[in-house]
């Protein structure tokens, strides 16, 4: 028996939209700022969980209280959305458009504070 959706949730960064560039370029500031090799995309995406982001900093010698880290990464982050907004991955807006024809509820849920999400629906035509 086929059975229809009634609802389904997106994740924004990584899912939605592609947020890897923008998301090691807001690292490498942190590191940047601690003098420190920048760590590589392949290193981030290998090694960078998010249930362990401070074990990721300390491994690589960041000494700094994550709540200085994290405004160093929010300030470079913002500042990188404002220059060159993040795009949706292939096929996101289609896939939305397709479920909210057939009826289908759609959520867009993140980690990332409001503001770094919700000035782009509309520009992104998901609002």
């Amino acid at each position: 028996m086929h059975k229809k959706l009634k609802f389904v949730g997106f994740d924004w960064d990584g899912t939605a939209v592609d947020t890897n560039g923008l998301i090691c370029a807001a690292l490498g500031e942190v590191f940047r700022e601690e003098k420190l090799p920048v760590p590589t995309l392949s290193d981030f995406c290998r090694n960078f969980k998010s249930s362990a982001y401070q074990q990721f900093y300390r491994e690589r010698g960041v000494k700094r209280s994550f709540d200085e880290v994290w405004k160093t990464f929010d300030k470079a982050a913002a500042k990188l959305r404002a220059e060159n907004a993040p795009a949706l991955m292939p096929g996101f807006l289609h896939l939305v458009k397709s479920l909210d024809a057939q009826g289908v509820g759609i959520a867009i849920v993140s980690s990332n504070r409001e503001e770094g999400v919700v000035p782009h629906l509309s520009r992104l035509g998901l609002d």
